[in-house]
């Protein structure tokens, strides 16, 4: 995944894609520790899509353009959103 990923989008896009991947995992993980169940949820789902197209083609290479990778990503750090944003309002 890693080499395809740089011929791809080089070695600057890379670094930022995985970069978000780091980030998104810190905001589940976050998540997780206060017990939400969806946060659980789309991660399990984000590592299975992770591996399942880690065999085949990089997940969000333009051969395979996978939706469902970027709609639990968002679904994260939404959630992730309105826990900060609830928190800071009390």
């Amino acid at each position: 995944m890693f080499y395809q990923c740089i011929l791809e989008f080089g070695y600057l896009g890379t670094t930022l894609i995985y970069l978000i991947f780091i980030r998104i995992f810190e905001m589940a993980y976050y998540l997780i520790k206060r017990d939400d169940n969806i946060a659980l949820g789309c991660i399990i789902a984000l590592w299975g899509n992770i591996l399942l197209q880690g065999a085949d083609v990089y997940m969000i290479g333009p051969e395979t353009y996978a939706v469902v990778p970027q709609v639990i990503m968002g679904v994260l750090m939404n959630k992730y959103r309105l826990y900060i944003d609830n928190i800071l309002i009390m």
